[in-house]
Protein backbone atom coordinates (compact mmCIF):
# COMPACT_ATOMS: atom_id res chain seq x y z
CA UNK A 1 0.00 0.00 0.00
CA UNK A 2 1.57 3.47 -0.53
CA UNK A 3 2.23 6.25 1.81
CA UNK A 4 -0.83 8.36 0.29
CA UNK A 5 -3.21 5.80 0.19
CA UNK A 6 -2.64 5.19 4.38
CA UNK A 7 -2.88 8.56 4.82
CA UNK A 8 -6.21 9.00 3.55
CA UNK A 9 -7.39 6.12 4.94
CA UNK A 10 -6.48 7.35 8.15
CA UNK A 11 -7.89 10.39 8.04
CA UNK A 12 -10.78 9.11 6.80
CA UNK A 13 -11.14 6.68 10.08
CA UNK A 14 -10.40 9.36 12.17
CA UNK A 15 -13.29 11.25 11.18
CA UNK A 16 -15.43 8.03 11.44
CA UNK A 17 -14.67 7.44 14.97
CA UNK A 18 -15.17 11.15 15.94
CA UNK A 19 -18.96 11.00 14.46
CA UNK A 20 -19.57 7.87 16.53
CA UNK A 21 -18.09 8.97 19.61
CA UNK A 22 -20.31 12.41 19.27
CA UNK A 23 -23.14 10.40 18.58
CA UNK A 24 -22.82 8.49 21.71
CA UNK A 25 -21.89 11.28 23.82
CA UNK A 26 -25.13 13.22 23.04
CA UNK A 27 -27.43 10.51 23.57
CA UNK A 28 -25.52 9.78 26.91
CA UNK A 29 -26.17 13.90 27.55
CA UNK A 30 -22.38 14.76 28.53
CA UNK A 31 -20.93 16.10 25.07
CA UNK A 32 -19.40 19.43 26.75
CA UNK A 33 -17.54 17.53 29.79
CA UNK A 34 -16.96 13.91 28.88
CA UNK A 35 -13.00 13.75 28.58
CA UNK A 36 -13.10 10.76 26.15
CA UNK A 37 -14.71 12.90 23.37
CA UNK A 38 -11.73 15.94 24.10
CA UNK A 39 -9.03 12.92 23.53
CA UNK A 40 -10.73 11.40 20.37
CA UNK A 41 -11.25 15.29 19.06
CA UNK A 42 -7.44 15.41 19.47
CA UNK A 43 -5.63 14.84 15.95
CA UNK A 44 -3.32 10.89 16.48
CA UNK A 45 0.32 11.30 16.98
CA UNK A 46 3.36 9.77 14.61
CA UNK A 47 3.40 6.63 16.90
CA UNK A 48 -0.69 6.24 16.89
CA UNK A 49 -0.87 6.52 12.66
CA UNK A 50 2.28 4.04 12.84
CA UNK A 51 0.48 1.92 14.82
CA UNK A 52 -2.41 1.94 12.70
CA UNK A 53 -0.41 1.69 9.38
CA UNK A 54 1.13 -1.17 10.57
CA UNK A 55 -2.64 -2.89 11.68
CA UNK A 56 -4.13 -1.92 8.30
CA UNK A 57 -0.74 -3.64 6.56
CA UNK A 58 -1.86 -7.41 8.05
CA UNK A 59 -5.48 -6.70 7.15
CA UNK A 60 -5.35 -5.28 4.04
CA UNK A 61 -3.88 -7.43 1.10
CA UNK A 62 -1.64 -5.90 -1.19
CA UNK A 63 -3.28 -4.46 -4.25
CA UNK A 64 0.18 -5.36 -6.47
CA UNK A 65 -0.57 -7.58 -9.82
CA UNK A 66 -0.14 -11.46 -8.63
CA UNK A 67 2.11 -13.75 -11.11
CA UNK A 68 1.06 -15.61 -13.66
CA UNK A 69 0.72 -19.35 -13.00
CA UNK A 70 3.22 -21.48 -14.02
CA UNK A 71 0.00 -23.11 -16.62
CA UNK A 72 -0.85 -19.43 -17.43
CA UNK A 73 2.20 -18.34 -18.69
CA UNK A 74 2.75 -18.00 -22.47
CA UNK A 75 4.77 -20.55 -24.09
CA UNK A 76 8.05 -19.02 -25.83
CA UNK A 77 7.08 -19.30 -30.09
CA UNK A 78 10.20 -21.22 -31.93
CA UNK A 79 11.46 -18.32 -34.22
CA UNK A 80 10.16 -19.50 -38.05
CA UNK A 81 12.46 -18.49 -40.84
CA UNK A 82 11.23 -15.81 -43.43
CA UNK A 83 8.97 -16.55 -46.09
CA UNK A 84 12.09 -16.83 -48.34
CA UNK A 85 13.66 -18.96 -46.67
CA UNK A 86 10.54 -21.22 -46.60
CA UNK A 87 9.86 -20.62 -50.39
CA UNK A 88 14.02 -21.76 -51.20
CA UNK A 89 13.90 -25.25 -49.34
CA UNK A 90 10.86 -26.68 -50.90
CA UNK A 91 12.67 -25.59 -54.27
CA UNK A 92 15.95 -26.76 -53.66
CA UNK A 93 15.04 -30.31 -52.29
CA UNK A 94 13.14 -31.69 -55.74
CA UNK A 95 14.84 -30.15 -57.78
CA UNK A 96 17.78 -31.92 -56.07
CA UNK A 97 16.09 -35.15 -55.99
CA UNK A 98 15.51 -34.64 -59.44
CA UNK A 99 19.40 -33.88 -60.15
CA UNK A 100 19.97 -37.14 -58.96
CA UNK A 101 17.55 -39.29 -60.49
CA UNK A 102 18.99 -37.93 -63.54
CA UNK A 103 22.69 -38.59 -62.92
CA UNK A 104 21.84 -41.87 -62.22
CA UNK A 105 20.51 -42.71 -65.54
CA UNK A 106 23.17 -40.93 -67.40
CA UNK A 107 25.81 -43.21 -65.39
CA UNK A 108 23.28 -46.22 -65.55
CA UNK A 109 22.91 -45.30 -69.46
CA UNK A 110 26.77 -45.05 -69.98
CA UNK A 111 27.11 -48.35 -68.20
CA UNK A 112 25.63 -50.55 -70.57
CA UNK A 113 26.31 -49.03 -73.82
CA UNK A 114 29.69 -47.96 -73.68
CA UNK A 115 32.29 -50.58 -74.43
CA UNK A 116 34.60 -51.53 -71.98
CA UNK A 117 37.50 -49.88 -71.09
CA UNK A 118 40.08 -52.52 -71.62
CA UNK A 119 39.42 -53.78 -75.42
CA UNK A 120 40.05 -57.85 -75.59
CA UNK A 121 43.36 -58.45 -77.33
CA UNK A 122 43.06 -59.61 -81.15
CA UNK A 123 43.85 -63.20 -82.32
CA UNK A 124 47.59 -63.81 -82.59
CA UNK A 125 49.31 -66.17 -84.26
CA UNK A 126 52.51 -67.99 -82.85
CA UNK A 127 55.62 -69.00 -84.22
CA UNK A 128 58.56 -71.18 -82.48
CA UNK A 129 61.73 -71.64 -84.00
CA UNK A 130 64.46 -74.16 -82.41
CA UNK A 131 66.25 -77.19 -83.75
CA UNK A 132 62.66 -77.46 -85.88
CA UNK A 133 60.16 -75.03 -86.69
CA UNK A 134 56.16 -75.18 -86.62
CA UNK A 135 53.63 -72.74 -86.94
CA UNK A 136 50.15 -72.29 -84.64
CA UNK A 137 46.74 -70.15 -85.06
CA UNK A 138 45.48 -69.20 -81.66
CA UNK A 139 42.43 -71.15 -80.54
CA UNK A 140 42.45 -73.94 -83.40
CA UNK A 141 42.10 -76.78 -81.18
CA UNK A 142 42.12 -79.34 -83.97
CA UNK A 143 45.24 -78.60 -84.60
CA UNK A 144 47.55 -81.02 -82.57
CA UNK A 145 50.61 -79.31 -80.50
CA UNK A 146 53.77 -79.66 -81.70
CA UNK A 147 56.83 -80.71 -79.43
CA UNK A 148 59.57 -78.00 -79.95
CA UNK A 149 62.67 -80.77 -79.91
CA UNK A 150 65.53 -78.70 -78.26
CA UNK A 151 69.35 -79.58 -77.65
CA UNK A 152 72.06 -77.40 -74.73
CA UNK A 153 73.05 -74.08 -76.70
CA UNK A 154 69.88 -74.04 -79.24
CA UNK A 155 68.29 -70.54 -80.06
CA UNK A 156 64.71 -70.95 -78.96
CA UNK A 157 62.21 -67.96 -80.36
CA UNK A 158 58.88 -67.23 -79.90
CA UNK A 159 57.18 -65.08 -81.80
CA UNK A 160 53.36 -63.86 -81.32
CA UNK A 161 51.97 -61.87 -83.98
CA UNK A 162 48.52 -59.94 -84.01
CA UNK A 163 45.92 -60.20 -86.67
CA UNK A 164 45.70 -56.17 -86.41
CA UNK A 165 48.07 -53.67 -84.36
CA UNK A 166 46.73 -53.47 -80.72
CA UNK A 167 46.06 -50.12 -79.52
CA UNK A 168 45.98 -50.94 -75.71
CA UNK A 169 49.17 -51.47 -73.71
CA UNK A 170 50.60 -55.16 -73.94
CA UNK A 171 53.08 -56.66 -71.50
CA UNK A 172 54.32 -60.06 -71.90
CA UNK A 173 55.46 -62.77 -69.19
CA UNK A 174 56.92 -65.75 -69.98
CA UNK A 175 57.20 -69.16 -67.27
CA UNK A 176 58.87 -72.79 -67.37
CA UNK A 177 57.23 -75.45 -65.69
CA UNK A 178 59.68 -76.86 -63.03
CA UNK A 179 58.05 -79.17 -60.93
CA UNK A 180 54.08 -80.41 -60.15
CA UNK A 181 52.10 -77.21 -60.81
CA UNK A 182 55.32 -75.20 -60.04
CA UNK A 183 56.48 -72.53 -62.84
CA UNK A 184 59.54 -70.30 -62.58
CA UNK A 185 59.75 -66.76 -64.44
CA UNK A 186 61.84 -66.33 -67.74
CA UNK A 187 64.02 -63.11 -67.16
CA UNK A 188 61.81 -60.24 -68.78
CA UNK A 189 65.34 -59.63 -70.33
CA UNK A 190 64.60 -62.00 -73.11
CA UNK A 191 61.31 -60.79 -73.43
CA UNK A 192 60.45 -57.62 -76.15
CA UNK A 193 57.28 -56.09 -77.20
CA UNK A 194 56.77 -54.21 -80.54
CA UNK A 195 54.31 -50.99 -80.88
CA UNK A 196 51.84 -53.40 -82.89
CA UNK A 197 51.94 -55.40 -79.97
CA UNK A 198 53.87 -58.38 -81.43
CA UNK A 199 55.93 -60.30 -78.88
CA UNK A 200 59.49 -62.06 -79.10
CA UNK A 201 61.05 -64.51 -77.22
CA UNK A 202 64.51 -64.81 -77.77
CA UNK A 203 66.82 -67.14 -75.72
CA UNK A 204 70.03 -69.58 -75.66
CA UNK A 205 68.77 -72.83 -73.92
CA UNK A 206 70.85 -73.53 -70.92
CA UNK A 207 72.92 -70.27 -70.61
CA UNK A 208 70.05 -67.39 -70.67
CA UNK A 209 66.59 -70.27 -70.89
CA UNK A 210 67.25 -72.66 -67.87
CA UNK A 211 64.89 -75.63 -69.24
CA UNK A 212 65.18 -79.24 -67.88
CA UNK A 213 66.10 -81.96 -69.49
CA UNK A 214 63.38 -84.36 -70.64
CA UNK A 215 59.45 -83.00 -71.69
CA UNK A 216 58.53 -79.35 -70.20
CA UNK A 217 56.22 -77.00 -70.45
CA UNK A 218 56.72 -73.00 -71.86
CA UNK A 219 53.58 -70.80 -70.55
CA UNK A 220 53.63 -67.50 -72.26
CA UNK A 221 50.90 -64.89 -71.22
CA UNK A 222 50.29 -61.50 -72.80
CA UNK A 223 47.57 -58.55 -72.19
CA UNK A 224 46.97 -55.16 -70.52
CA UNK A 225 49.63 -55.35 -67.35
CA UNK A 226 46.70 -54.39 -64.53
CA UNK A 227 45.10 -57.52 -66.66
CA UNK A 228 47.60 -60.27 -66.63
CA UNK A 229 46.16 -63.48 -64.52
CA UNK A 230 48.50 -65.30 -62.28
CA UNK A 231 50.14 -67.64 -63.67
CA UNK A 232 48.59 -71.25 -62.16
CA UNK A 233 44.81 -69.78 -63.72
CA UNK A 234 46.63 -69.71 -67.14
CA UNK A 235 48.52 -72.84 -66.34
CA UNK A 236 44.75 -74.59 -65.91
CA UNK A 237 43.43 -72.67 -68.88
CA UNK A 238 45.72 -73.66 -71.29
CA UNK A 239 45.82 -77.27 -69.56
CA UNK A 240 43.77 -78.80 -72.16
CA UNK A 241 44.03 -77.30 -75.29
CA UNK A 242 47.49 -75.22 -75.15
CA UNK A 243 45.78 -71.94 -75.92
CA UNK A 244 43.60 -69.59 -73.41
CA UNK A 245 41.59 -66.12 -73.39
CA UNK A 246 40.16 -64.08 -70.98
CA UNK A 247 38.24 -60.84 -71.26
CA UNK A 248 41.61 -58.79 -71.89
CA UNK A 249 44.61 -61.88 -71.82
CA UNK A 250 45.08 -64.74 -73.45
CA UNK A 251 47.99 -67.47 -72.91
CA UNK A 252 49.99 -70.12 -74.88
CA UNK A 253 51.70 -73.03 -73.46
CA UNK A 254 54.43 -74.80 -75.76
CA UNK A 255 55.97 -78.16 -75.29
CA UNK A 256 59.56 -78.24 -75.25
CA UNK A 257 61.62 -81.58 -75.39
CA UNK A 258 65.65 -81.06 -74.24
CA UNK A 259 67.56 -83.94 -75.19
CA UNK A 260 71.24 -84.17 -75.59
CA UNK A 261 72.60 -83.53 -78.91
CA UNK A 262 73.45 -85.95 -81.32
Amino acid sequence: MSEQSADALLRQLGRHAEDRQRADLEREGSLDHDPRLRAASRPLDAEAQARIVEHLKTVIPDQQQPPLRPETQRPKTQRQPPPSSRFRRRLVLPLAATLVVAVSALVYQSMIESPSAVAPPPHYTLSVAGSVQTQRGVGHAEQPDQVIHLAPGNRLQVVLTPDQPVSNVVEARAFLAVGEGRWQAVDPAYLAVSESGAIRLDAIVGSELAVAMGVSQLLVVLGPPADLPDVEVAARATLEQGTAAGEAWRAYRITLDLGEPP
